[in-house]
């Protein structure tokens, strides 16, 4: 049942926007190319106009896969807890209807206050765990993110260092 609602709720994705954008900025990119190509300057000009071109490209390229990777980190983090809000609801769900079914069988009002007592004692217990499997899943973004940050100053560092080569 959780995977179908899931699967509803994700069916539609941001991918398709992305890669739109990337389409377009590729489209854009090769026109901007074949502009810089196509003028007519002295030869020397137009090596360097192309070695430009060339990084722009490049660093076009390596920005759109940064932010689609961004994308998949952040689509990956909202879907994991999504399934894990769904499995919640559900097990409070069948959590309350098991206390309906114990309500038929209580003869005292020491039954009634034994019953809602573990039924506390019962959701105190799946909120706690919710809560820690939304922080590992918000922790595991987070990582994710960080260690994208991290290659991407990296690579940039190793670029400044090379002289833009």
């Amino acid at each position: 049942m959780v995977n179908d609602i899931f699967n509803l709720l994700f069916f539609f994705g941001p991918f398709e926007e992305i890669s739109l954008t990337r389409l377009l900025n590729r489209s854009m990119l090769q026109r901007n190319i074949i502009a810089v190509q196509q003028t007519d300057r002295p030869q020397g000009r137009e090596i360097m106009d192309k070695k430009i071109a060339d990084q722009l490209t490049e660093l076009s390229q390596k920005m759109m896969d940064t932010v689609t990777t961004l994308q998949k980190i952040n689509d990956r983090t909202v879907q994991d807890l999504a399934k894990q809000q769904l499995e919640a609801a559900e097990n409070f769900i069948k959590s309350g209807s098991e206390q309906m079914k114990n309500m038929g069988s209580i003869k005292t009002v020491q039954d009634a206050v034994t019953n809602q007592a573990e039924l506390a004692s019962e959701v105190g217990k799946m909120i706690l765990s919710n809560a820690q499997k939304s922080m590992e899943v918000l922790t595991r973004g987070q990582s994710e993110l960080k260690n994208l940050i991290d290659q991407n100053i990296k690579d940039l560092m190793e670029k400044a260092k090379s002289g833009g080569r």
